[in-house]
């Protein structure tokens, strides 16, 4: 029973490893979240390696490690290019508002010159 019990074992962790590894794997698109669950995958994958050695097959077990080691890796990759991609807008708006309040001053001192002027 115990053998069984190791056989039905390897098999959900496979599972599962398949299951959040391809979830991670589509997620990965969206950055951490992917690489997140990818990791995860990874760990049940890897576990069921290990339990499948004592007697299953490791077919699926190692499945699970590939497609979960593609879903943190792309996760990753995405995640990177995001926060690039964030550091670069931030920069970017940023200088924009510098230089739409500098205008916005010059505007209100030409303003208030027009003002002395006429008055």
């Amino acid at each position: 029973m115990t053998t069984e019990k190791t056989s039905n074992t390897w098999k959900t962790m496979g599972i599962l490893g398949v299951v959040f590894g391809g979830l991670g794997l589509i997620l990965s698109l969206f950055g951490a979240i992917g690489m997140y669950l990818g990791i995860l995958g990874l760990i049940l994958g890897a576990i069921g390696v290990f339990l499948a050695t004592k007697g299953g097959k490791m077919t699926l077990p190692i499945i699970a490690v590939v497609v979960s080691l593609l879903a943190a890796g792309n996760g990753y990759r995405m995640k990177v290019a995001y926060e690039e991609a964030f550091d670069k807008f931030g920069a970017e708006f940023k200088k924009g508002l510098e230089e739409g309040f500098k205008d916005l001053e010059n505007d209100i001192e030409n303003d208030l010159e027009d003002i002395e002027d006429n008055h």
